[in-house]
């Protein structure tokens, strides 16, 4: 028993010695091939930390070694990993050095293919994109009755989608009420042009009764050709034409020859096409740049080489629980009726931001928790840099802090620089932890 005990701690003690072997030989083989003037791998100079002759060493900051762009002026965790966070020393810093940063030689920058980009300042533009469907303009519905009730003798618009214009005889009633009240108006312009030379009273009730006559006409919506017509025939007609009130398409046909309408029903539902609505949907995210007045221009597969301009024409209250979106609807003309409804489109919404800073998108890390790019400090050495950023744009993001114009930042293998500088971060706590065993 006693010897199986003894095996198991023997390989426990190899195991430790072999790791802790391995690590020191990794991190002094990486120091010796550091190229002669640069610092070690770990960022700093070449040479084991200690008391200083003179007094206590000076701390400079604390740091994260997982991330050492994350300093504080005290000692504590990490706020993003819980690490402890380890001094920096002054005697550790190299002449200028930010900690963090990482050498990395040219012909190694040229294999793992780094290139750079600058940070510019120009006019910038931000851009949505989205789909949607194209819907009735609803306030271009007309629904149509008569005012009058009656048989149909004759339907001109036979089925739903029909094109019609305004002013087109649509259908023909029979109805005794306009029948009886054009036979009173005939009547009165009889007795009226019979009493020209008569009592003047006479010819004023007379004028009256015509008066009156016409005006019920009018309530019955008989139209002005239909009254021109009947002073100049004075013949009465045996149907009366129902005319469209407006240009567009039939949505919805409820008669037929034959049947006896009444103005309580619904004969006709017309819509305007002229002009149309997109229905699309925004996410939460994008409401702040979702307003009404925005341009957008709307394409559609069915016709690639056409662009149409519309505006965002409202946006709605209410967000849908399942998917977590607005619906956003866009308002656009369509003189030639080529867009119908229910087709779908292509939308882009723009907005211009005039001259802000931006970053190309490439170089931008985002952790989840926070932003940060590699800055360029020349002589092959690499900066990590928190930032923060606003909008996405063209090929970038809107800087609001973190960088300058004119910066040169990484748009490249910047995760194996990243890699890189952690994995020196991580040799440099090692060897301050060590430091750390020796001194106690």
């Amino acid at each position: 028993m006693m010897r199986r005990h003894l095996w198991k701690y023997g390989i426990v003690g190899l195991g430790v010695v072999l790791a802790v072997a391995g690590a020191v030989g990794i991190y002094y083989a990486r120091r010796a091939h550091s190229p002669a003037g640069m610092p070690p791998a770990s960022g700093h100079a070449d040479h084991v930390s200690g008391p200083s002759p003179t007094g206590p060493r000076k701390i400079l900051y604390w740091y994260d070694p997982m991330h050492p762009w994350i300093r504080s002026d005290k000692p504590g965790k990490a706020p993003d990993c819980g690490m402890d966070l380890v001094p920096k020393y002054a005697d550790e810093a190299g002449p200028g050095e930010t900690g963090g940063a990482v050498y990395i030689s040219p012909a190694r920058q040229q294999l793992i293919g780094v290139r750079t980009g600058p940070v510019v300042r120009r006019p910038v533009t931000r851009v949505f994109r989205t789909v949607g469907t194209v819907a009735v303009d609803e306030t271009r519905i007309h629904h149509i009755h008569t005012r009058i009730s009656g048989w149909v003798r004759h339907v001109y618009v036979s089925f739903a989608g029909q094109f019609i214009r305004k002013g087109q005889p649509i259908l023909d009633i029979y109805s005794p009420d306009v029948l009886a009240t054009e036979q009173e108006y005939l009547l009165a312009l009889r007795l009226r042009d019979s009493l020209r030379d008569a009592d003047p009273e006479a010819l004023r009730q007379a004028e009256q009764a015509v008066r009156d006559a016409l005006q019920r006409l009018r309530l019955w919506d008989v139209s002005p050709d239909e009254i021109e017509r009947l002073e100049r025939t004075r013949q009465p007609a045996e149907v009366v034409p129902i005319r469209a009130d407006m240009t567009g398409y039939v949505l919805e046909l409820n008669v037929r020859h034959g049947m006896y309408v009444t103005p309580e029903m619904e004969i006709y539902k017309i819509a305007d096409l002229s002009r149309v609505w997109v229905q699309t949907v925004a996410y939460e995210s994008d409401l702040e740049f979702v307003r009404v007045g925005l341009s957008a221009r709307i394409t559609t597969r069915g016709y690639p080489d056409r662009v149409w301009e519309g505006v965002v024409d409202y946006v709605y209250p209410d967000v849908d629980p399942q998917t977590r979106t607005v619906r956003v609807r866009l308002s656009l003309p369509n003189p030639d009726y080529v867009l119908k409804p229910g087709m779908y489109v292509d939308a882009e919404l723009r907005q211009d931001l005039g001259e802000r800073l931006v970053v190309p998108a490439e170089a931008v890390i985002d952790t989840g928790v926070r932003q940060y790019v590699f800055v360029v400090r020349g002589e092959g050495t690499f900066e990590p840099r928190p930032i923060r950023t606003g909008a996405r744009v063209e090929d970038g993001y809107v800087v609001l802090e973190g960088l300058q114009e004119g910066d040169v930042v990484v748009t490249s293998a910047q995760f194996l620089i990243d890699s890189e500088s952690q994995f020196q971060a991580a040799l440099e706590a090692f060897q301050t932890h060590g430091e750390h065993g020796r001194g106690q």
